[in-house]
């Protein structure tokens, strides 16, 4: 048999013109060509380096497994998911992968140590083998941190409102202060 293969030096195939006008996370393009275009950046890391980050950016991270596949299907599926009906790609800027022979027990001590981020539901896996993948926003870290830091200062968290005027000592009959 014979195979022909036609070839345009010239210029770009309509197709492929139609396919560079879609934007980066349109469905219609493959998760290969989703991930060729993101601006998310991807990092495979070890356990410890895994717990690291997400005790750093303890309230804006997403942690979420994928079972049963390698680190290349998880980076295409992180590139298709959604996340609080937002594109992951638009919602976060790092991801960082670990794999691991039990995901059930790997999830379970992150989520101990660390927390649940930004998640409102708990994470959902299972005993297999899979990848952890760790997203990451700087951008919703620092709108965190900021809101962190006037609950700490306001009662109740309130924005603007004024912050609690320190006790005075007591005194005791002698009029020392009380320990």
């Amino acid at each position: 048999g014979y195979l022909l293969a036609l070839v345009n030096l010239e210029t770009f195939s309509s197709l492929c013109r139609k396919n560079m006008q879609l934007a980066a996370t349109d469905r219609r393009l493959s998760t290969e060509e989703r991930l060729r275009r993101t601006k998310m950046k991807f990092e495979l890391v070890s356990e410890r380096r895994l717990f690291e980050v997400a005790k750093q950016y303890q309230l804006s991270f997403w942690l979420t497994t994928y079972s049963s596949i390698d680190v290349k299907e998880c980076k295409k599926r992180i590139v298709a998911a959604r996340m609080d009906q937002q594109y992951a790609t638009e919602r976060f800027s790092m991801c960082f992968i670990h794999q691991t022979r039990n995901l059930l027990k790997a999830a379970k001590k992150l989520v101990g140590e660390c927390g649940m981020g930004l998640r409102k539901n708990k994470i959902h896996s299972s005993s297999k083998p899979g990848c952890l993948a760790l997203l990451i926003s700087e951008k919703e870290e620092n709108e965190n941190v900021r809101k962190k830091e006037v609950s700490a200062y306001t009662p109740g968290g309130a924005p603007g409102a004024l912050p609690k005027k320190p006790k005075k000592p007591r005194k005791d009959r002698e009029g020392k202060d009380a320990v």
